[in-house]
């Protein structure tokens, strides 16, 4: 099911895949030297991140149309699956740029020019970090949605805000992703069976209840 896929596959490419050092030089560098690691990464973060869109037909299923707070999670899951698929889209254009600017025979500085025209140029603007930060903050007010429902309990909804703050805040930190962003992967992955077992797969199943 790829609503479950999407956060599993998410944090475990963050976790094991190559982290990119904050300066030009130093990225570009491990950038050469784990080329395919560093595309394979990216593209498995963009088909992932852009998977996160499966999670808004089961958590609105959670809270129909008739329960408080279903207005605020329609909000927040419109902005987290617009942060989701231009962050997939984002990882995808960057994969294969920085992939295509470290090829053989492409001269360092060349190849560093090309990074940083797609990190600072249009595409920086329109795909930057900021579609992390609109990703972030959907999956934050979906959690205020589904607390304000109290139709999921007070626990998951509370541990998928806290837990998305603290993936935004600690990310980019290889292994230790593990713990950071378990929080908020455990929350939509139990959100999401929640659903299924409360009839979603079911057309006929009574969403009102």
């Amino acid at each position: 099911m790829g609503a479950v896929i999407a956060p599993v596959i998410f944090v475990l490419t963050e976790a094991f895949f190559p982290v990119l050092p904050n300066t030009i030089e130093e990225a570009f560098r491990v950038m050469a030297e784990q080329r395919e690691l560093v595309f394979a990464k990216r593209m498995l973060s963009g088909v992932s991140s852009a998977l996160f869109i499966l999670l808004a037909g089961p958590i609105g299923f959670l809270v129909p149309l008739s329960a408080r707070g279903a207005i605020l999670t329609r909000i927040g899951l419109l902005l987290m699956s617009a942060g989701a698929i231009l962050n997939g889209l984002s990882q995808i254009v960057q994969g294969y740029a920085t992939h295509a600017a470290t090829r053989t025979g492409i001269p360092t500085s060349v190849g560093q020019d090309i990074v940083l025209t797609i990190v600072s140029g249009a595409e920086g603007v329109l795909l930057g970090y900021w579609v992390l930060i609109l990703f972030a903050l959907g999956l934050t007010v979906v959690g205020a949605g589904l607390l304000l429902s109290r139709r999921v309990g007070k626990f998951m909804p509370i541990l998928l805000m806290a837990g998305t703050v603290v993936a935004l805040a600690l990310s980019e930190l290889g292994p230790i992703v593990l713990v950071t962003m378990a929080p908020f992967a455990i929350a939509l992955i139990v959100l999401v069976v929640k659903a299924a077992r409360s009839g979603y797969l079911n057309p006929l199943s009574d969403r009102t209840k």
